[in-house]
């Protein structure tokens, strides 16, 4: 898989964001930051400036590692809020990895006991 390219919006020209790949690029809201799944299954972010018709970019950094464990090149499997600060994750139903989420129904009765 390759790297994410960065398209200027304004421009229509990539620049190489990556040198180690990724898939899934998305920016943030305001356009200055591109987050993307690295292929060691982490989430990076990288932090973008335009300077005329020209993008600078940051050195990519590592915000977390995922709970994904296919990536997919084509599908989209997160998405950012429109600050940045918070993610979700597409993952399969039944992952065993995760342990179930129980509901306890009237558990302030259960402390009165």
């Amino acid at each position: 898989m390759s790297a994410p390219p960065a398209t200027s919006p304004a421009t229509s020209v990539q620049w190489l964001i990556s040198t180690g790949g990724g898939v899934q690029p998305i920016w943030r809201s305001d356009g200055k930051e591109l987050f993307y799944l690295g292929l060691d299954g982490s989430l990076y972010a990288v932090g973008i400036e335009a300077d005329g018709a020209q993008l600078k970019s940051s050195t990519p950094r590592t915000l977390f590692k995922t709970p994904l464990r296919d990536f997919s090149a084509n599908v989209e499997q997160y998405r950012a809020t429109a600050d940045g600060q918070r993610f979700l994750f597409k993952v399969p139903v039944g992952d065993d990895t995760q342990p179930p989420l129980r509901v306890i129904m009237n558990w302030p009765g259960l402390l009165e006991k």
